[in-house]
């Protein structure tokens, strides 16, 4: 797997973006730690703020049509993401995570984030250095387990969850009227603190939810499937050559990344090829020219390549290529 580059770590900042681009949307929600892979739905609208205080990032976002995307979680980075408001769940990594309940995410990994309805997930995303999560355990007093080196489930208890939340709304609160206040280390630090404290007892004082042995199993093969989408896409051709090489029946590589993904194999290749199509292009282009991008990734319909590469990035195939020359000099 390829390393994701450490996270920036200033020490204050606020920032509150509206977005029509999901690639956007996921870039900057992510801090460039994600990867779009596909919105459900036609119409684009979303929001995002953050602020990063004292080292903690605080960040929460909603958009009128969800996205796939798979977060990076960099090295020495503890991550966790829960809703904001009751809704459908999301599936992260392959675990349905309902209201109520906090995913954190494996350090040092590549996750995946798929919806499992056509509704919004209002969230919110915590994240910060290993160290500083465990000196706050240590000097609030909580149990030293809680630095997780693994994916993990927890089930908030109401009340702590509800406190959590709430910091959320008044981080975000800052981010869209008030970024200047990011910037004072006091009311930061005391924020900062609050949220610490917040996050450390919904993960010391709630349930853990147990995962299924399955689940590690199908994610071996998305991580395999995923890092061939990455460097070698022309081997995603055809599925029974894709399950030959992964040595896994064709209905079990389906539910691994339906559970994973939220689309099928074929669904997932071809959304990765048009990343990869996209990509030389911007490039100046195979041969300086659409057809040998196209047919050099598999794609050998023209006309429906164009089609659904203008749905995916919102321009033709042709207009990526030309301002990719004109950028080259080509």
């Amino acid at each position: 797997m390829v390393r994701p580059p450490e996270w920036p770590v200033p020490t204050f900042q606020a920032i509150d973006r509206h977005f029509t681009d999901p690639e956007a949307f996921v870039t900057a929600a992510a801090a460039g730690h994600s990867r779009f892979l596909s919105v459900v739905g036609r119409s684009f609208r979303a929001e995002f703020s953050s602020v990063l205080l004292d080292r903690v990032s605080i960040g929460g976002g909603d958009s009128t049509a969800p996205v796939i995307n798979t977060p990076l979680i960099p090295p020495g980075m503890q991550a966790f993401v829960f809703a904001m408001k009751p809704s459908a769940p999301r599936n992260l990594s392959g675990r349905n995570v309902e209201f109520g309940e906090i995913f954190a995410f494996r350090p040092d990994s590549e996750a995946t984030s798929a919806p499992t309805t056509r509704e919004p997930w209002p969230y919110a995303l915590i994240a910060l250095p290993s160290e500083t999560l465990d000196t706050a355990a240590a000097n609030l007093g909580f149990r030293p387990h809680v630095r997780l080196n693994d994916e993990r489930m927890f089930r908030g208890a109401d009340q702590p969850m509800s406190r959590l939340r709430a910091l959320v709304g008044d981080a975000m609160r800052m981010a869209r009227e008030e970024p200047w206040m990011a910037a004072m280390p006091e009311p930061a630090r005391a924020l900062s603190g609050a949220m610490r404290e917040a996050l450390l007892e919904c993960l010391t004082a709630g349930r853990e939810v147990p995962d299924r042995a399955a689940r590690h199993r199908h994610r071996a093969l998305v991580s395999r499937l995923m890092e061939a989408g990455r460097f070698t896409p022309e081997t995603l051709l055809s599925l029974p050559e894709i399950c030959a090489w992964l040595d896994v029946p064709q209905s079990t590589l389906n539910v691994a990344c339906r559970e994973f993904l939220g689309v099928s194999t074929m669904q997932y290749t071809r959304l990765r090829r048009l990343d990869h199509a996209r990509h030389r292009l911007r490039l100046g282009g195979d041969q300086g020219n659409v057809t040998s991008v196209a047919t050099g990734l598999g794609f050998w319909e023209l006309g429906r390549f164009a089609v659904a590469y203008r749905a995916r990035f919102g321009e033709s195939p042709s207009e990526t290529l030309r301002h990719g020359q004109a950028m080259h000099g080509v």
